[in-house]
Order: structure tokens, then sequence, then C-alpha cells
């Protein structure tokens, strides 16, 4: 386990703002709403340099505005593209979309899922239980590891370590804004206690 660079989110996978993205210092990519085959592609493509991929030069700020000589010779194996599978369609080419080159692991996007198949946010469900299997089941066969997004403040460490024991190796682990809005809550919930002298 270990702590990692920034990684960005990007919309529908296009060349553009992926690169601006990366060219930012972003050492990754995580892009929702891949449902084919083809979309994966463009998104691992856009995060590689020529020839491997369709990225142009111009890393300013991520190769540390020119200090970083490595940045451009180590780019293309240290920067991860990551799709969130999250809708039928993506299901049903799940197998074509995580052998695309440069598709370094992938994300479930459980609420879109369960609303792509008609069942929202019921994570229960025996038809998103079902695709969720069959999603990891493609991993596994494909060898692309699994990534579970985590509230950081309610996960317990043995449900973290049963998700390692799962396979589950990449974890986004909440959000900036998320972190901060709970801190936040903290310090009003503390100031609020000790007036009402709790």
């Amino acid at each position: 386990i270990s702590c990692s660079s920034s990684v960005g989110p990007v919309g529908t996978p296009k060349p553009d703002p992926i690169g601006l993205i990366l060219d930012m210092g972003a050492m990754g990519i995580i892009s929702p709403m891949v449902s084919t085959a083809e979309q994966a592609s463009l998104g691992s493509m856009a995060c590689m340099y020529p020839p491997s991929g369709t990225r142009g030069f111009g890393p300013s700020r991520a190769s540390a505005y020119g200090f970083d000589e490595e940045y451009f010779k180590q780019a293309n194996d240290n920067i991860l593209y990551i799709p969130i599978i999250e809708t039928v369609q993506a299901v049903s080419d799940i197998d074509d979309i995580l052998t695309v080159r440069g598709v370094d692991a992938y994300v479930i996007g459980l609420a879109d899922l369960s609303i792509s198949l008609g069942s929202p946010l019921e994570f229960n469900h025996p038809d998103v239980k079902a695709a969720v299997s069959r999603i990891t089941e493609a991993g596994v066969k494909a060898g692309v590891p699994k990534t579970i997004a985590l509230d950081y403040d309610e996960i317990p460490p043995d449900q973290i370590r049963e998700l390692i024991e799962d396979g589950t190796s990449l974890f986004l682990v909440d959000g900036d804004e998320w972190m901060l809005s709970a801190s936040c809550a903290k310090v009003v919930n503390n100031f609020r206690l000790a007036k009402s002298g709790a």
C-alpha cells in the first residue's frame, strides 16, 4: 500500500482535456461513463505520447517546468488510465474494455450502474450484484486491478482488509471536497456541543 500523486477525473474520454490535466501534473486519469472498447482506447491513447499514444507534448507543470528531465521518458510507463464501468453497455463489453492496451485498472460506478440497470441505488438488487460479479470476473481474467471508492471516515480496518484479500489493490479514498466538508462539520459540531454544555 502506498500513496500516489493526484489522479484527475475527465468526462467522456477526449484527448484535449486529458492532455491538459496531465500537463498540469496529474499522474493518471479516471474517466466516467466508458461504455465501449473504442472509448477506452481513445482515453488510454490520450494518456501516452507517440508512438504509443496521441498525447501532445507540453507538460510544463508536470515536468516541474523543465527541471524534471526524466518526465517525458517515464510518462508513458507511469501514468494511469482508469475507466469507470457504470452502464449496461459497459458490462456487456467489459471483456473488450479491460483488454484495451493502457487500461491500468477500473472502477465500478455502483450508483450509475444501478440506475442504468433500472434499479436506482438498489446496490443489493440481484441484477446489480450480478453485473458487479461479471465485471469483477472479467477483471481477474484480464489481470486488471479492481478499484473501490471508500468513505475514509466510515469504513473499518477489517473491511479494508477483506477488500484487499478479495483482490482490490487500488483505493479511491474519498475526495478533497468531502474531506473538507466532514472536517468543517466536526468543528461546527464541537462548538455546538461546547455551547450546549454537552
